[in-house]
């Protein structure tokens, strides 16, 4: 028994230990990306700890304050993580919370996101509908008649022959009717490019929209605000 016992302890010794640290997360597949040593190396980095069913994706390495963790659940056809957050009154003109709920639905190297804010936790407004995947996304500007407790199918629905059943969304015009955006991305080492495509504009990927630095966390890091936004509004593309 005891050569038994000292066998079992020299093949665990010998075991890797599981890398749960990771300078970012590629969220499309839910899997750590680069290995961080948190002896050497420097910035905020992702901790990542896997259940059976669930996996919990840790912030860390930035200030205390803004650490936190997201949960992603295993819900059979996709995996889901839900967030909701109140928005300080000083960044409104109204003397009432305001929370923002985050709905993401993780599949098949796309995520969807669902997106409402609440108003003294009964008025709802302003909901969104985002499909991205690593090199375009769709965004749907819905009606606030749309009802916050929808399930995966009925969002996902939306999408199918999207561009004959709604119309392109126009700026600066509110309405109730839903409509959409469409945009390519492409990275170059630590920069995203965004870019509007549209049926009126003649450019082989779209109008430029938006330039991202992407900071230590990557494209992962964008949701949580760890990034430097450039914006220039230019008629022509990177490339044509």
């Amino acid at each position: 028994m005891k050569y038994f016992t000292l066998i079992i302890l020299l093949l665990c010794s010998s075991c890797k230990k599981e890398k749960n640290t990771f300078y970012s997360l590629d969220e499309y597949s839910l899997k750590g990306t680069q290995y961080y040593d948190i002896k050497k190396d420097k910035g905020p980095y992702i901790f990542l700890k896997r259940h059976k069913d669930s996996l919990y994706v840790s912030i860390l390495g930035i200030e205390k304050d803004k650490s936190f963790t997201r949960i992603y659940t295993n819900e059979g056809n996709y995996w889901y993580s839900e967030m909701k957050r109140e928005i300080p009154m000083s960044q409104t003109d109204l003397n009432t919370p305001i929370w923002k709920t985050q709905k993401r639905y993780v599949y098949n190297d796309t995520i969807m996101t669902y997106e409402y804010y609440t108003i003294n936790d009964s008025l709802y407004k302003f909901p969104t509908l985002e499909f991205e995947t690593r090199h375009n996304k769709i965004l749907f500007n819905l009606s606030d008649k749309f009802l916050q407790k929808i399930s995966f199918k009925e969002l996902k629905n939306l999408f199918f022959n999207y561009q004959n059943k709604f119309n392109y969304m126009q700026y600066n015009v509110l309405g109730n009717n839903i409509s959409y955006r469409y945009y390519n991305k492409i990275k170059i080492n630590d920069t995203l490019y965004i870019y509007e495509k549209s049926d009126t504009n003649h450019y082989k990927i779209g109008q430029l929209r938006d330039v991202l630095k992407l900071g230590n966390l990557g494209e992962f890091g964008i949701q949580f605000e760890e990034y430097k936004s450039i914006y220039y509004d230019i008629d022509i593309a990177l490339f044509k």
